[in-house]
C-alpha cells in the first residue's frame, strides 16, 4: 500500500492514497485492532481514520507504519 499524505486534526487522520488502494489499506488497518485507532472510513482515495482519546499523531503514526511502511 502506498500513502501520499497523512494529516491530523484532534482525533482525526486523513490519510491520502493512491486511487483505489483505500478498501484494503483500511481493511487491513481495521483487522490489525490497533488500540489507537477506533475505525477507519474510507473512500476512493481517502481513508479517515478516528483515533482514540489521547492518542498522539506520532503515536498514530508509528501503528500506521506498520500497515503502510511509507507512510510519514
Amino acid at each position: 500500500a502506498g500513502a501520499l499524505s497523512v494529516k491530523f486534526s484532534g482525533n482525526l487522520a486523513v490519510v491520502h492514497t493512491f486511487l483505489c488502494l483505500t478498501q484494503n489499506t483500511a481493511y487491513d488497518i481495521d483487522n490489525k485492532r490497533f488500540e489507537e485507532i477506533l475505525g477507519t472510513l474510507a473512500g476512493d482515495d481517502t481513508i479517515i481514520l478516528v483515533l482514540a482519546e489521547g492518542v498522539s499523531s506520532e503515536q498514530a503514526l508509528r501503528r500506521l507504519a506498520e500497515v503502510i511502511p511509507d507512510i510519514q
